[in-house]
Parts: structure tokens; sequence; C-alpha cells
């Protein structure tokens, strides 16, 4: 199995702790038998990829969590690397999920695999036969949060990033403002870039950044806007539906 496989299976073990996804009862199923299969017959990956598409493209909210993944891991470059590897502490915690994977990780070493086939063999496997587990793998949040930082930060001029418990975009620097914010408002009310810049007291070339910045992370945005009506609306907030730009 190559990167590019091990690549699709992270993505899927993110896209699956996004708050946002939920499985129905046969989906899990599908992905429990994916998982099966991959832990028999991993030589049948194309088989199984196939498998997994499907289940993925037929949920919305999944599918839009995998590609958003998958396209933060193609900022990793062809494999993940050995520091963000798992840790044997972490492949110790996925024994509270599969006690199989002691003897799948005992074949292994005695078969000479490699590192890269660690995170299938050890990770992958037992998440995908208990999806709703993938939250609780530590592996797949620094995974996750290493991901999230790299895809997000770039080489920009007039964008940075600020803490914040769940948002990932970047703001104007020396500002208190999306990038987003910027963008968004620029489109509903027709104005130029040039107007935009006069109206927040921007640099031109900081308004033409956070539009280059919004354009090539619309997922992202998506992702964003989607989570801030889910805790608004935990939180007896009611919204009347709305379509991001």
């Amino acid at each position: 199995m190559d990167a590019a496989a091990e690549k699709t299976l992270l993505a899927l073990l993110l896209a699956l702790t996004n708050p946002q996804v939920t499985l129905s009862d046969l989906e899990q199923l599908d992905l429990e038998e994916a998982g099966k299969s991959l832990e028999s017959r991993p030589n049948t990956w194309i088989a199984i990829e196939e498998d997994l598409m499907a289940v993925i493209e037929g949920n919305t909210a999944l599918n839009q969590a995998y590609q958003t993944a998958k396209k933060q891991l193609d900022v990793l470059g062809s494999d993940i690397p050995p520091e963000l590897r798992p840790t044997k502490a972490e492949l110790q915690q996925v024994l509270t999920i599969d006690s199989d994977v002691e003897k799948r990780r005992a074949q292994s070493e005695k078969n000479d695999r490699s590192d890269s086939q660690e995170v299938i063999s050890y990770i992958a496997v037992p998440v995908l036969k208990r999806p709703t587990t993938a939250k609780k793998v530590s592996f797949i949040e620094r995974i996750k949060t290493f991901s999230n930082n790299l895809s997000s930060t770039g080489n920009w001029q007039y964008l940075v990033e600020r803490p914040h418990p769940w948002r990932r975009q970047l703001y104007i620097k020396g500002r208190k403002l999306l990038a987003s914010t910027v963008w968004r408002d620029m489109i509903a009310n027709e104005m130029s870039p040039e107007e935009e810049a006069d109206n927040w007291d921007l640099p031109l070339e900081a308004i033409h950044e956070a539009i280059r910045y919004c354009e090539t992370h619309q997922e992202l945005l998506k992702q964003e806007a989607e989570e801030e009506r889910y805790r608004l609306e935990q939180k007896g907030v009611s919204l009347e539906p709305t379509t991001a730009p």
C-alpha cells in the first residue's frame, strides 16, 4: 500500500472527527466491513477504496470534511513526516479499541513492515471497525491539529493566525478581523477591492490577499460557518437559513 492510500485513510479518519459528521447504521456497518477487509486482505486496496469512497460520497457532511482533510494532508508532501508517526503510547491507546492490534503489530514486526504501514495496521483498521472511536484516538487529533495549522498559515503578508478554540481561518494582521468577513462584506455590498480597502482602512494588497485566501479555502470557510451555526443553535439561537458566498 502506497503513500496515496495512506493519505486517503488518514483523511477519512480526520473527517470522522468532525462534529458535523454523523453516520447511519448502514454507513457504520459498511466502514466496519471495509476495516475488516483492510485487516485481512490489504492487497485488495483498490476494491476497499471503492467501498470507502462509496460511503464518503454518499454522506454530504462526511464528503466535505474528507475533501478538506485531503487538501490539508496534501500540504505535507508525498509522505507523512517521521515526527508525525504514531508514538508507542498512541499505538498502545488503540489497544483499548481493538485488542487484535497487538497480534497484528507482532506479525508486522516479524515481516519487517514500514512505518507507513503502521498507520494503516494499528490505527486505521480498528477505527474503521468502530468509526465512532475516531475522536478518542490522540494520534488522529495530533495530525488534525498539525495539518490545520500548516495548511492555514501559508505564505501570507497580511494574514495571520490568532488563537481560537475552533476557528482555523486566518485574520487580517493587526486586527481581530477575519479574512472571510472582509471578503463577504465586499461581495454582499458589491464593492470593488479599492472601495473595500477604504471601508476597512486597509492596504489594497491586504484586500486582494484576503480575496485569494478565501477563494482557495472555500471548504474551510464553509465548515467553520456550519460549525458556528451549530454552536449558536445549541445555545438556542434561532437562525434563518443562509447561504454563504
